[in-house]
């Protein structure tokens, strides 16, 4: 033992460099363990699916698969091939994969999608954000995106929308792998729910008026966001980069930095042109009903609806943000259906802009407890047109899901409520046809449609 120990003393760097690739090692190796017990469990699970019996005249559930290899620094393909495929093979589903090789591939194959009972999207938030554009841009788009679900499998760096979608991953903190499982498993379990669109329509002068791009989750721009885009620059701070590139930001690159949004905003609701209008009664009446009156009858006009806007007001604070309620852990419940608007201020001091900046990448936000206050205020529509030499000699870039977009001009920002539908956890689960505005008792506010079991009869 004191030979032993002597040793140890001796050669005491290799010492300390074994014991940690041992403890190292022996992480792993139980990592990949439970990792292995995981899936053995989900792939069990989804074969009781497959092992149900099929009519060979009934064709098989066929599931397209639009899958981004480059996500998550080229380990897209891996993590879909080790921990979504098994399950979907397991269920005796028809997958087909189709890899995409360019930015804005998604979108083309979105909208020449064909014959698919439903789309998955392998990547994170900027592919489903292409796929979605694509699904808007189709002739076909309202039916389309009601019968063919969407789904989503985070094997993306930014995977916000599937953890909104599976509320579970959150609240319980699972691991990367259990979320992929459990999107995969939705899709054996045909669970799906309602999704809102947030839309943009360029109203610029030019080719580009009328130009629509469409998203899920927010619109983005100004101070925080050119902050957040310069984080790469600072991978040698692996640590600390989420702290140090809103100091940086603040105090060397503040020239690059969207320090000011001058625009007038308009903010839109929507509301009934007119209430009920009885339509003409049929004066024509029959003998008898001189013997016996029945109750006059009539009709009524189907609702209409219009945007009634406020007047502009002028801005021009750091930042410009329009959330849809998707980027919250979905429920199932009815949820009010409005954009979330958050104003920044004109200005803030060094230690807010830091702090605020900070605990955005945590993922938490703070905007209402810091002195300088934020605006916060709900439409069904914003148009946001900038001052005219806003643009002038320097590209000016916003956010759309995490995803970088050139901006060209004013725009006009929608909330499309139920637009399509997307496989989620059962705690999430919302038939559509109760997905009812609580807070909205005019029968004109109120959308219905089919319920998800005529979904899957139409499926």
């Amino acid at each position: 033992m004191v030979k032993f120990l002597t040793t140890l003393r001796t050669h005491w760097k290799k010492s300390v460099f074994f014991t940690l690739a041992g403890a190292y090692g022996t992480h792993w190796a139980q990592l990949k363990y439970r990792e292995n017990q995981l899936m053995t469990r989900f792939c069990q699970e989804a074969s009781k699916y497959g092992q149900m019996p099929h009519h060979p005249d009934q064709p098989l559930y066929n599931v397209t698969v639009i899958l981004n290899p480059a996500a998550s620094g080229g380990q897209g393909r891996q993590k879909f091939e080790n921990y979504c495929a098994p399950i979907l093979n397991c269920a005796g589903l028809r997958v087909s994969v189709v890899r995409t090789e360019g930015i804005g591939e998604a979108k083309r194959l979105m909208e020449i999608m064909s014959e698919a009972n439903a789309v998955l999207v392998a990547g994170g938030d900027g592919t489903l954000m292409e796929t979605v554009s694509g699904l808007f841009k189709r002739n076909d788009a309202e039916t389309f995106g009601m019968a063919v679900p969407v789904g989503v499998l985070p094997v993306g760096r930014t995977n916000s929308m599937a953890r909104n979608l599976f509320p579970v991953a959150a609240r319980d903190g699972l691991s990367e792998v259990e979320l992929l499982a459990n999107a995969a498993m939705a899709v054996v379990k045909q669970v799906y729910r309602p999704v809102d669109v947030l839309q943009l329509e360029n109203l610029s002068e030019g080719d580009l008026q009328g130009r629509k791009l469409h998203a899920v989750s927010e619109f983005q721009m100004g101070a925080f966001k050119d902050a957040h885009r310069r984080m790469d620059k600072f991978w040698y701070l692996p640590k600390v980069k989420k702290f140090m590139t809103y100091v940086f930001a603040y105090s060397t690159a503040s020239k690059d930095i969207l320090w000011n949004c001058p625009a007038d905003l308009t903010l839109g609701n929507l509301g009934p042109i007119q209430d009920l209008i009885p339509m003409e009664a049929n004066n024509t009446r029959s003998w008898w009903s001189y013997l016996w009156p029945f109750p006059s009858q009539s009709s009524q006009a189907p609702p209409t609806f219009q945007t009634y806007w406020d007047e502009p007001q002028a801005y021009n604070g750091l930042e410009i943000r329009v959330q849809t309620p998707n980027v919250k852990p979905f429920e199932n419940k009815p949820t009010l259906k409005k954009l979330d608007i958050t104003l920044g201020p004109e200005s803030m001091r060094f230690s807010e802009f830091v702090s605020e900046g900070y605990a955005r990448e945590q993922g938490s936000n703070t905007t209402d407890e810091l002195e300088t206050p934020f605006v916060h205020q709900k439409a069904d529509r914003i148009r946001l047109n900038f001052q005219p030499d806003f643009a002038q000699g320097r590209e000016y870039f916003f956010n759309l899901d995490n995803e970088e977009v050139e901006m060209h001009g004013d725009l006009e920002i929608s909330l499309l409520a139920d637009k399509f539908v997307m496989f989620c956890g059962s705690e999430a689960q919302l038939d559509l046809k109760a997905n009812i505005d609580p807070n909205k008792g005019k029968w004109w506010q109120q959308r219905t449609g089919p319920s998800i079991a005529n979904l899957k009869q139409r499926l």
